[in-house]
């Protein structure tokens, strides 16, 4: 019995030692996490580059399937829209399938070289590359970055391909090419 009672009186001892530290500091870390989320829209109408309504309806749109305008006149206008919360921002790429205008209506393949480039003034929100402010030829499967983004705000973009010089369209049938757009949190 003098066991017991010696034992709760050291635990009293020890208990009252703590509640009566001088405690001068604490910390508490909090956390909250946000998802990452990014979207990329497209809409390639109008030789003026007019997308007849809201791209920003079409953010998320996995494909988009445009008719090419006449190259011979205006070329084509491709705009597109993207929003991104990375806190690192993003980047967008252009890649392209063919890197030419090819038609495959033949046993041989007939195809025309073409260019993009931005189209100044409508990049808002983004850093436009300056590789792409002069008429630029796309390697096959080689990604070309179109701008960078570190704004949460909605960005656009605007692009226009144009044929190369010396370029036509000489043969019939139907010329193709795919254009894939990356965005790329950083």
């Amino acid at each position: 019995m003098k066991y017991v009672a010696i034992t709760a009186a050291i635990l009293a001892v020890a208990g009252t030692s703590v509640a009566n530290a001088n405690v001068t500091g604490a910390s508490t870390q909090l956390t909250k996490n946000i998802k990452q989320e990014c979207n990329i829209g497209l809409w390639a109408v109008g030789s003026d580059g007019s997308v007849g309504g809201d791209v920003s309806s079409d953010l998320g749109s996995d494909f988009v399937h445009s008719e090419l305008n006449d190259f011979r006149t205006k070329g084509q206008s491709i705009t597109g829209r993207a929003i991104c919360n990375a806190s690192g921002g993003y980047d967008i790429h252009v890649t392209a399938t063919n890197g030419v205008l090819d038609n495959k209506d033949s046993d041989a393949a007939k195809t025309v070289e073409y260019t993009i480039k931005n189209v100044s003034g409508f990049t808002p929100n983004l850093t436009p590359n300056p590789i792409l402010d002069t008429a630029t030829n796309l390697d096959p499967n080689t990604a070309v970055l179109i701008g960078t983004g570190t704004d949460t705000a909605q960005s656009q973009f605007r692009l226009k391909m144009e044929l190369a010089d010396g370029e036509d369209f000489t043969y019939a049938g139907q010329y193709t090419e795919t254009l894939t757009f990356d965005l790329t949190p950083l």
